[in-house]
């Protein structure tokens, strides 16, 4: 059941079980999975043995978040290597990161 509490506000929802009581909205907890803004830095003026977070890769390779996720699940043999920092921290290295950028496509 659907009713309007204003005009031009959203109609708030009501279930059968809740006699009339309006629910709150639901709020979107996950994270960004989308590909990263471009990086406002270049490759060539890292040292080669630095490490990137996720979503440094992912604006220098212009892949999604998810897409590296998925790369690191289903193909460990990828161009991309990576470890993990700690339970839910994962790092690329530069080098392959330039390995990938040369040529090494997933």
């Amino acid at each position: 059941m659907l009713r309007v509490e204003r005009e031009g506000a959203p109609a708030s929802k009501t279930t059968p079980w809740t006699s009339g009581v309006p629910r709150p909205p639901r709020v979107r907890r996950s994270r960004f999975r989308g590909v990263a803004p471009p990086a406002a830095f270049s490759l060539d003026d890292i040292p080669r043995d630095a490490v990137l977070s996720t979503k440094e890769t992912s604006a220098l390779t212009r892949l999604s978040i998810a897409q590296l996720d998925t790369l690191r699940h289903t193909r460990p043999d990828h161009v991309l290597k990576w470890f993990r920092v700690n339970a839910r921290t994962v790092r690329y290295t530069s080098e392959s990161v330039r390995a990938f950028l040369a040529g090494g496509r997933v």
